[in-house]
């Protein structure tokens, strides 16, 4: 039987056997560690600097600023990458990306502090409060925790760019700070849900905006509170709320839902002397308004309306004179035009009137108007176009293409034309239009023999139809497909009827070519000539 010494010196062994043995594996696992760090060292990707490295973390972060937080997953690679992200690269963390939803339990505010503090560069903030669909985001109107608020008055003369999205009262601590609280911002996009009374806003008064998006509208038609007071007038989310220099702004993006009476915003745009480029969704009546504007260095004009009559009589165009206009898009939603008022003689007058070097022209689900319309828009632009789209119910593709033949002795139509985008209507016998006119006009606009027999003085590079079927034209208008959310109906299609899908694969216009017009099309194509064809409307962008 062991005695008491013997079991003592043998428990001495055992525990010095287990220390060796955990001796052992932590140097092998150093040994391990670094043979797997040699090993990636030589890695190309490993070769690079600390100062590429961060470059292409910044660039990262610039393509991906709608992602929440992108950061953690660069430090999430490998060691290197961490330590690159935390001490070499500050910019990246200007950049912060935060949807956030209500009876969050995550500390928002610690990241935000912790995150903004590891930069001292002018920072970039996006903070989402919405909800999906709107349905439940009417419903819910409450708090965020306040601490993510509280975490970023302290910084807001830092914010260069501001994102704001989501219930008004969301956002209040920000909005309700004094002048001059954002003296660098220069970027400031708000979607606001109206959801109380409100004051002046006079935070940004002493801001440098040069990029203003404005999209809010009101809780109304039975889903909340009223956006009118008492009297009748208008309170939050009218752009008329915000005190700023308009004259600094060269971006503007505005849809306002709130001004019901063209005169409104009228009187709005009339500040922005020194806009460059505009986006604006128009007002449902017509103003009274005889003065026009003149945007002198407007070089691109985007313009959402229901249907074309709205245009006429709102007199959007009709007072605007426009100089320097070189991009103008209308994208109507498809609706019924009671009066089938066309927006032609307004186009037309507008260009005489403002002698502008009009160089892309969009006109989108214009129903009204006929292949009669068209042919005076083209006479009246056809020297100066190099990107025309055109799509209307009315409008017949043979007609329309017609137009463009290129004949011996003549001065060609649109001799500039490089990119042509045109809709077909699948009900209205697509057969019509022939291939053989199609690839005759291709070829005369494209391969050089042809185009210097015709003076043609651009060759047509590219080509897009858009076959269009039954659907919904409200739901189309409401799905624009855009990464800056630019149609103002965007999120509301989850209240629109479901339009039966038709069964079977879908119609193709260019399946319909024989051998022939399939060898044709190659031998264009091999010259050059990008041609695309889809069966959804919104895959046409709105300028080129």
């Amino acid at each position: 039987m062991a005695s008491s010494t013997d079991n003592t010196v043998l428990q001495k062994r055992l525990d010095e056997a287990e220390r060796l043995e955990v001796e052992l594996k932590r140097a092998y696992d150093a040994q391990h560690d670094l043979v797997v760090n040699l090993r990636n060292s030589l890695t190309a990707v490993h070769q690079f600097p600390p100062e590429i490295l961060s470059e292409i973390f910044c660039a990262y972060m610039e393509a991906n600023r709608d992602t929440p937080l992108a950061q953690l997953l660069l430090m999430h690679v490998c060691r290197i990458w961490r330590q690159t992200a935390l001490e070499n690269t500050p910019r990246i963390w200007a950049y912060l990306y935060l949807t956030i939803r209500a009876n969050t339990t995550i500390e928002y505010g610690s990241i935000i502090t912790e995150c903004l503090g590891r930069s001292s560069l002018p920072a970039d903030i996006h903070i989402d409060t919405r909800t999906s669909p709107l349905k439940k985001y009417v419903r819910s109107l409450k708090l965020i925790p306040s601490g993510i608020i509280d975490a970023l008055v302290p910084i807001c003369s830092r914010i260069r760019t501001l994102t704001l999205q989501g219930p008004l009262k969301n956002f209040l601590p920000l909005i309700n700070l004094p002048r001059n609280s954002f003296p660098v911002l220069i970027e400031l996009d708000c979607n606001i849900l109206v959801d109380s009374n409100g004051e002046r806003i006079s935070a940004f008064e002493g801001s440098a905006l040069q990029e203003l998006r404005w999209r809010c509208g009101g809780v109304d038609a039975g889903l909340g509170p009223s956006i009118f007071s008492s009297n009748g007038s208008i309170f939050w989310g009218t752009l008329a709320s915000l005190a700023f220099d308009a004259t600094q702004v060269t971006t503007l993006y505005l849809t306002d839902n709130l001004s019901y009476h063209g005169n409104d915003t009228w009187n709005i745009l009339a500040r922005f002397t020194n806009l460059v480029s505009c986006t604006l969704y128009t007002p449902f009546f017509e103003t009274d308004l005889v003065n026009g504007i003149t945007f002198a260095k407007l070089t691109t004009l985007i313009m959402f309306c229901d249907y074309e009559e709205i245009l006429v009589r709102s007199k959007m165009l009709s007072l605007l004179t426009l100089p320097s206009l070189t991009k103008l898009c209308i994208k109507f939603a498809g609706a019924n035009n009671p009066t089938r008022a066309t927006i032609a003689p307004t186009l037309i007058d507008l260009l005489q009137r403002s002698q502008c070097p009009l160089a892309h022209l969009s006109i989108i689900r214009a129903e009204s108007l006929t292949n009669k319309d068209l042919s005076s828009i083209i006479d009246s632009f056809s020297s100066i176009l190099h990107s025309f789209t055109i799509v209307g119910r009315k409008i017949i593709p043979k007609n329309f293409l017609q137009k463009l033949v290129c004949k011996k002795n003549k001065d060609p139509p649109l001799p500039n034309l490089e990119c042509l985008r045109f809709g077909i209507y699948t009900k209205a016998d697509p057969v019509n239009l022939a291939p053989k006119l199609f690839l005759d006009i291709v070829e005369s606009r494209l391969l050089e023999r042809e185009m210097s027999r015709f003076h043609v003085l651009s060759p047509l590079k590219k080509v897009q139809i858009v076959l269009i079927d039954s659907k919904n034209p409200l739901e189309e208008f409401l799905s624009l497909d855009s990464e800056d959310d630019s149609d103002p109906g965007s999120g509301l299609l989850s209240f629109l009827p479901q339009m039966p899908q038709n069964s079977g694969p879908p119609y193709s216009w260019l399946g319909t070519f024989n051998t022939t017009e399939v060898t044709r099309l190659q031998r264009l194509q091999s010259e050059g000539l990008e041609i695309e064809e889809s069966h959804d409307i919104n895959s046409l962008p709105l300028l080129s």
